[in-house]
């Protein structure tokens, strides 16, 4: 996403019930900046998105 929109960070939300995909991005190095009744907002900068893709890549046993 970030090489592909030459983005520097993404702000997105996610359900507050979807407890494996907020992990998931919390390894990828996302902060939760706010809330809303539903959704936990967070935002991820390319940096941290670099510096933890190879280990999730590898945890996930996933092939790039």
């Amino acid at each position: 996403m970030f090489e592909i929109l030459g983005l520097e960070y993404d702000k997105f939300d996610v359900r507050k019930g979807n407890t494996h995909v907020r992990k998931l991005h919390l390894m990828m190095g996302a902060k939760k900046i706010g809330e809303t009744e539903l959704d936990d907002l967070f935002i991820l900068s390319k940096e941290d998105y670099v510096e933890n893709k190879k280990n999730i890549i590898e945890m996930l046993n996933l092939e790039i």
